[in-house]
């Protein structure tokens, strides 16, 4: 029966998997409508740059974001099926994000409307190269740092590898279960979490087991994902890094299984992907077998 339960939340959280996406298009309005080539920003009713979308996911691409200063800032509009998009229709994306000027110029806004965020929207990634973040979190004083939670200390500032993926090296000093998002280096208004871009990204966590072990945070934006690589064990299952294996960890495991990650708590049979074969083994951990 325990099985048949699980398979039925399983089941009804992949079904949410393939939301029907909205009757209207997403628009993006900000700064970034000038370098398209388009006369005003912040012009919804002139807008041009009307998301791509399929099976619930929407894209947009943008390009020329080569200033430096200032950031670049955008929203994105519905113009529930009654265009052009403009001020006083839903807001998709609800606050001013970020997108960083210089490099190739080049940026990819991704929403996903079968994956809310913690806020209830669309979960967001930006994709690009030109981004300043840091990490923060419970860990901070463990890693050296004056304060925890801390996003105005830059030496938690993490490096950018190319094809937006950015990474920072600490060695915690204190074994434990430590707390951690990212943000943009200046305070909390722009964060990247479990759930993507927001004002109020979804923390995760991590374990160390030993003194001085060294950790590396990540944030890849091509794969839309973020996380710790430790020396500690992985425990199949804990998808959601709280370090249980519970009811908690399902809606994590759709989401990973639903982009075709590679998150090792989730590749339960351990083949590399997460895939449809991970889902009976999944099932099986949460039922203790």
């Amino acid at each position: 029966m325990k099985n048949v339960l699980l398979s039925s939340f399983l089941a009804l959280g992949l079904v949410g998997m393939f939301t029907v996406p909205s009757l209207g298009d997403w628009v993006v309005v900000g700064t970034v409508q000038v370098p398209q080539g388009e006369a005003a920003d912040w012009s919804p009713t002139t807008s041009t740059l009307i998301m791509s979308e399929a099976g619930g996911v929407y894209t947009q691409s943008l390009t020329n974001l080569t200033d430096t200063t200032p950031i670049y800032e955008f929203k994105v509009l519905d113009d529930e099926g009654t265009p052009p998009a403009d001020w006083g229709d839903p807001e998709i994306v609800p606050y001013n994000v970020r997108v960083y000027g210089g490099g190739s110029g080049d940026a990819t806004i991704t929403l996903d409307s079968n994956t809310p965020n913690a806020n209830g929207s669309p979960t967001l990634w930006v994709n690009s190269d030109t981004y300043v973040l840091q990490v923060v979190g419970s860990f901070q004083v463990a890693a050296g740092g004056a304060a925890d939670w801390n996003p105005a200390d830059s030496a938690f500032l993490l490096t950018s590898q190319g094809n937006g993926y950015y990474s920072y090296d600490a060695v915690i000093a204190t074994p434990g279960t430590y707390e951690f998002k990212f943000s943009m280096g200046d305070g909390w208004d722009n964060q990247v979490g479990t759930d993507g871009f927001s004002n109020n990204a979804a923390s995760a966590s991590f374990t160390t087991t030993t003194a001085d072990e060294a950790v590396t945070f990540f944030v890849d934006l091509a794969n839309n994902s973020i996380g710790p690589i430790t020396e500690s064990p992985v425990v199949l299952g804990d998808v959601n890094l709280d370090g249980f294996v519970d009811f908690l960890d399902i809606s994590p495991f759709i989401t990973v299984l639903s982009t075709g990650g590679s998150q090792a708590e989730a590749d339960i049979d351990e083949s590399g992907t997460v895939d449809f074969l991970d889902i009976t083994p999944f099932i099986a951990i949460l039922s203790g077998q």
